[in-house]
């Protein structure tokens, strides 16, 4: 009887520990199912929409209209002319705290009238469109002065379903790949960050050298991976996409874009490696339009990039352009 009753009692504990395992499973299997905010899905990954905010489009911000994106099925550019038209399509992820960053990008580069040198180039090179985009925040980072950022200016996006965070720096920009690619026409699109200054007649004339094709224009920041899987990509202070490369990129597999790796160039790296493993394309880093990894201070204009604005007072920097960049005035190193 002893026996059987240790063998009752023996059963009751493993039943209880069983339904105490089934009940942390199922709610671990909750927890994870509710973690965008920690580890948020990439843009179209595993999903057939993603939804997203146009802070633009809030009117207070508190009524925010919701809008989904559809994955596209079809590769076709049949329906580009009835887009919006650009030569050049700019990606920067921001925070919605950078507001006096942004003001100094709108007054300075992303101002065509401001370049004397783009006066006798062609209108539709001097054709852009900048997209600030911004991961989601806590009500207190929604300042006054963003809320009035967003009623003046038309070139702010708060995604949604991405939390605000360096993890998610990857996740704005295939989102504003995949968004760029589905509502303007445009020749290359360029991912910068909010702290660099983009020669953007250097540029401009650059780029109008080049046939239609696929390019992938930067500064080589090296190799990753381990063979077979092995890539370069750009620094992601600055780099180009040409039109047909973001078109591939975006109608990658879905478990192409949900990758592990958290730096945003190593990812637009990864990205185009796959372009080449899904296409017959070979696409490689062109070293064109180097980047400047410091402010400008002294010797001739000609790369396309000019990193390291983050510890300059905007104010400092606008006046940096005007001094040297508004009318290619260089200055010589002593």
């Amino acid at each position: 009887m002893l026996s059987n009753m240790s063998t009752k009692v023996s059963g009751s504990s493993m039943t209880v520990k069983l339904l105490v395992n089934v009940v942390f499973l199922t709610t671990f299997l909750l927890f994870i199912q509710n973690m965008d905010i920690l580890f948020p899905s990439a843009p179209g990954a595993g999903n057939t929409s993603i939804s997203f905010t146009i802070v633009d489009e809030m009117r207070p911000l508190e009524e925010s209209q919701t809008h989904a994106v559809a994955e596209e099925t079809s590769h076709s550019r049949s329906q580009k002319s009835d887009k919006e038209s650009y030569f050049i399509v700019f990606v920067i992820p921001t925070h919605p705290r950078k507001v006096q960053q942004r003001n100094a990008i709108r007054q300075t580069w992303a101002n065509v009238d401001n370049w004397s040198l783009l006066a006798d180039q062609d209108e539709e090179k001097k054709r852009i469109r900048v997209l600030f985009i911004c991961g989601n925040v806590t009500d207190e980072d929604y300042t006054d002065e963003f809320k009035q950022e967003v009623s003046d200016n038309d070139d702010i996006f708060v995604l949604k379903n991405i939390t605000e965070g360096r993890v998610s720096l990857r996740y704005k920009n295939m989102w504003g790949f995949r968004y760029s690619h589905r509502h303007y026409n445009f020749e290359y699109l360029v991912k910068t960050d909010d702290d660099v200054t983009v020669n953007l007649p250097k540029m401009t004339e650059d780029l109008s050298k080049y046939p239609r094709g696929f390019y992938y224009f930067g500064s080589n920041a090296g190799k990753v991976g381990s063979p077979p899987q092995r890539w370069t990509y750009c620094s992601g202070g600055g780099y180009v996409l040409s039109y047909d490369l973001v078109r591939e990129i975006v109608h990658l597999p879905p478990a192409v874009h949900k990758p592990s790796m958290k730096p945003e160039d190593v990812f637009t790296g990864w990205l185009v490696w796959n372009v080449n493993n899904n296409t017959e394309h070979s696409v490689v880093p062109h070293p064109m339009g180097a980047l400047h990894l410091s402010p400008y201070k002294c010797g001739p204009l000609n790369k396309w990039f000019y990193h390291g604005y983050k510890h300059i007072s905007p104010e400092r920097r606008i006046q940096i352009f005007r001094d040297y960049f508004m009318n290619n005035t260089p200055s010589k190193c002593s």
